[in-house]
């Protein structure tokens, strides 16, 4: 007696036959393979996304700080107020 949720086969179905040949068989399963690829592929995508979105907040922060650093230093570009102790100074 056959289940009641389980469809009566006489004869074999595309699949079977696809399932069944050498060619067949290697067609489905790189269609599988690619499905497969795409999918992780996609969340690589997503994830990669996300990766240089947060590489771009992070170099953005510190170039901020480096902004607010070199905005806080002493203009002065000039020689050290230490007097110089050059030898034709002394001797004058």
């Amino acid at each position: 007696m056959q289940d009641a949720g389980e469809p009566e086969r006489g004869s074999r179905g595309a699949e079977d036959y696809l399932l069944g040949t050498a060619g067949g068989g290697v067609f489905v399963f790189a269609g599988l393979a690619l499905t497969l690829g795409a999918i992780v592929g996609l969340h690589i995508g997503h994830w990669a996304v996300m990766a240089v979105a947060v590489l771009g907040l992070v170099l953005w922060i510190v170039s901020d700080g480096i902004v607010r650093i070199s905005r806080h230093r002493s203009r002065s570009i000039g020689p050290a107020a230490a007097p110089s102790r050059q030898p034709a100074q002394r001797a004058a």
